[in-house]
């Protein structure tokens, strides 16, 4: 009988005091299958007290571990990570280490990543650093960032720089960049400069801006060099606040120099940037600004006549 009560029905037993919390548990202790015992188990904790609460989450975890397919094993992980009390946390990125496919075992890091005390985070990063494949390395590296303490981020910025992919290494930088004390930065910076393709330098030079605000002109250099126009206008946007906030006696000349840059661009692609750049337009403000945009989109119009 255990198998043939729905997770739905066995949850609206025991919410609604038909069964015991305890008869709810033991009903779902005793399913056959792991991966639909840790869905009943991870369900059903919620409405179970205290003192069983753990019990359950003991053997979700027991059970999804001795779950085959990895595919599934990593996605019973997935759901259990959020649940699960301190103790358990060593068992689970025990189990999450072992599946060997590397595309599961990332997902399975990620979703660990934000519970993890920091006793265990050097063991989730060597976890990370691990994974072959570089897309599903960012991935979990990129997970971690925001938890790493100032003793790993050495390492995490090695391990992000060594990413040869540069879409995958600049968005593991500039995952890493906030986090990373002043004295790393410069190391950051020279990683950031050496990606070649514009898109991804602009963007991790953005990133960058936000603790190194004097990198600006050359972040934005990047950016209005991308070719693609919806990733200049968004690289362009994302500048923009920072570049608002630069005194103006440095700002107008850049503004100048960047419409000029721009301007040599078809007239729809110019007028989507400067929407991307308004912010700056309105820092400068003024009848000289006004002036010198207006002048532009004149110029750009008789041109494309």
């Amino acid at each position: 009988m255990a198998a043939n009560v729905p997770v739905n029905l066995l949850l609206a037993l025991v919410k609604n005091k038909k069964w015991t919390p305890e008869q709810g548990l033991a009903y779902a202790l005793q399913n056959p299958n792991p991966q639909n015992k840790v869905n009943s188990l991870t369900k059903l904790v919620n409405y179970l007290p205290p003192n069983l609460q753990e019990l359950a989450l003991q053997k979700a975890l027991a059970a999804a571990r001795a779950i085959q397919d990895e595919y599934h094993r990593a996605n019973a992980l997935r759901a259990l990570a959020q649940e699960l009390p301190p103790e358990l946390l060593p068992e689970a990125l025990a189990a999450a280490r072992a599946i060997q496919d590397e595309y599961h075992r990332a997902n399975a890091l990620r979703a660990l990543a934000q519970k993890l005390p920091p006793e265990l985070l050097p063991e989730a990063l060597a976890a990370a650093r691990a994974i072959q494949d570089e897309y599903h390395r960012a991935n979990a590296l990129r997970a971690l960032a925001q938890k790493l303490p100032p003793e790993l981020l050495p390492e995490a910025l090695a391990a992000a720089r060594a990413i040869q992919d540069e879409s995958f290494r600049a968005d593991t930088l500039s995952a890493l960049v906030q986090e990373l004390p002043p004295e790393l930065l410069p190391e950051a910076l020279t990683a950031a400069r050496a990606v070649q393709f514009n898109l991804f330098r602009a963007d991790t030079l953005s990133a960058l801006a936000d603790k190194l605000p004097e990198i600006l002109p050359e972040a934005l250099a990047a950016a209005r060099a991308i070719q693609d126009k919806y990733d200049r206008a968004n690289a362009l946007s994302a500048l923009a606040s920072g570049l608002s906030k630069m005194p103006s006696t440095e700002l107008f000349p850049l503004w100048q120099d960047t419409l000029h840059q721009l301007s040599l661009r078809t007239r729809p692609d110019l007028l989507q940037d400067i929407k991307a750049l308004f912010p700056v337009i309105f820092a400068l403000g003024g009848e000289a600004a006004t002036a010198e945009l207006a002048r532009a989109i004149v110029d750009v119009a008789r041109w494309w006549r």
